[in-house]
């Protein structure tokens, strides 16, 4: 299926479609009279378009769902390939693909991949170790010649984790509460260039205030990043040894195959308890994950156990940050106050998908990640142990609940 999926990719290539002019004999005729050379010519994104739409019905997992939630899919399918058929520069194509991707809400990772998402895509694949293997499918991608003129890498690389690391959004804000002894940290970002970056965070915000009784981790409206973020920068350090793990699902596709193939996956057939949504969505393979605890070698805080661990989560909290949500619920690691995550987490990372024709490029989660309870965790998240009333903020329901535990 592998080797049927690139001949598919690089056949796409030699396709020809409609450009400022069609060649016909020794004449050449402008795009206003390509209906009457050839009426039934592919313009020139259509093989582009149609190679989305394959992917997105055969590979990823939620059409379904969106369907159910009323909207209306193929309607968008058909809409967007009348338009498509009249775009003729590549810029108009992205413009409509950010369009037609927003209609089903970017639901679950899906969107292009735009010039600054590809940077720093490209610096975590290629510079920070998640490039798996060789052939690893994203890094072949992310360096193919196909690609845009838009996705720029600079001469040094070195200066995308330069950026990541110094931009004010990912600081991380400390602040102490000597009333109850209470150390807050405002975690923005999980992003893979910060993992070295704060690998000595909580060593380090310990040893300032060395009286803590109660650690806050606040990732209220963090979107994600990397996963070995919170298992080697917060978890790690505790010394605690758990065992959390979970089922990813995933559609039988060329595209599977592509970046799956040799991985423990089995068929859900298999499957005693698997959850009616399983076959609702058409899913053929799962996968066991489970995630890396314990971590050897890293240094653990001394007095870990008599410190009370709290987490703080949002609407806003996603993807990588979603799992460290689940982690603590579901092992009990910390108190999880605030609001209902918006999930999308619990699973392997979203695949990248190349157009060819225009060089494009969409990401998007294949695989639909299953809550402890048997509920799908990009629609339902994480709920935490205690909900913020209306108009309340996590922070300061944290600290409502520390203060009534001293009393």
């Amino acid at each position: 299926m592998k080797k049927a999926f690139i001949f598919l990719l690089f056949s796409l290539l030699f396709l020809v479609g409609c450009n400022n002019y069609i060649s016909r004999g020794s004449t050449s005729v402008t795009l206003d009279d390509a209906a009457y050379v050839n009426p039934g010519a592919k313009c020139l994104y259509e093989d582009d378009y149609e190679l989305l739409w394959d992917a997105l019905r055969n590979t990823y997992p939620y059409l379904p769902y969106l369907q159910n939630q009323g909207i209306d899919v193929e309607e968008i399918y058909a809409r967007y390939a009348s338009d498509v058929k009249s775009i003729t520069n590549e810029d108009e194509f992205y413009d409509a693909l950010q369009r037609m991707l927003s209609e089903l809400n970017n639901f679950a990772h899906l969107y292009v991949i735009t010039p600054d998402s590809f940077q720093t895509l490209y610096f975590n694949w290629m510079c920070n170790g998640m490039a798996s293997e060789h052939n690893d499918p994203i890094q072949n991608i992310l360096t193919s010649p196909l690609l845009s003129a838009r996705y720029h890498v600079p001469d040094n690389v070195s200066d995308i984790g330069k950026s990541i690391q110094m931009d004010s959004n990912t600081s991380v804000f400390v602040q102490y509460y000597s009333d109850s002894n209470t150390l807050y940290m405002k975690i923005p970002s999980f992003e893979t260039g910060l993992v070295e970056r704060d690998s000595d965070l909580v060593f380090d915000s310990l040893e300032r205030y060395p009286e803590t009784k109660n650690i806050i981790f606040d990732v209220s409206g963090n979107p994600g990043g990397n996963v070995y973020y919170w298992t080697n920068n917060i978890v790690a350090p505790f010394g605690e040894k758990y065992k959390f793990s979970n089922r990813t699902y995933y559609h039988d596709s060329p595209i599977f195959e592509q970046y799956h193939a040799g991985w423990d996956t089995k068929p859900v057939s298999e499957l005693k308890d698997a959850p009616e949504w399983v076959s609702e969505l058409g899913l053929d393979y799962y996968v066991e994950f489970d995630y890396p605890f314990p971590i050897d070698e890293v240094k653990t805080i001394p007095n870990a156990g008599s410190i009370k661990r709290w987490v703080l989560i949002s609407r806003n909290s996603y993807s990588a940050t979603e799992t460290f949500a689940n982690f603590c619920k579901t092992t009990g690691w910390a108190t999880v106050v605030g609001t209902q995550t918006s999930g999308d987490g619990m699973h392997t990372s979203p695949i990248v998908l190349l157009l060819p024709d225009s060089g494009l490029l969409v990401r998007m989660s294949d695989s639909v990640g299953e809550n402890p309870d048997g509920t799908i965790n990009a629609i339902y998240g994480t709920k935490p142990d205690i909900t913020c009333k209306r108009g309340e903020t996590p922070l300061n329901r944290c600290l409502e609940e520390i203060s009534k535990e001293e009393e």
